[in-house]
């Protein structure tokens, strides 16, 4: 496959599921139209703020734990036992 196959292929899944998502956005606001819009933007905000805080936070977590030399995932090691010698 050439390299631009390759994208295309790649880009097909997030094609995909852009159309099912806001295809499917018709019948999700008619599930809510009951609900005043203010209480909706507030549960909006209650519940993707914090998701937004963990995809913020959990690439420099993963960072941190990923630059301990013999610490990371599969190498069998935890910081805990680093920390006690037993690295």
């Amino acid at each position: 496959m050439s390299r631009t196959s390759d994208s295309l292929a790649s880009g097909l899944p997030y094609a995909l599921g852009a159309h099912v998502v806001w295809g499917s956005m018709p019948l999700y606001l008619l599930l809510v139209q009951g609900v005043p819009p203010l209480e909706f933007v507030a549960w909006r905000l209650v519940f993707t703020l914090p998701l937004c805080l963990v995809f913020v936070a959990a690439p420099a977590v993963l960072a941190a734990v990923m630059l301990v030399p013999g610490v990371g995932l599969g190498s069998g090691r935890t910081m805990a036992g680093r920390a006690e010698g037993g690295g």
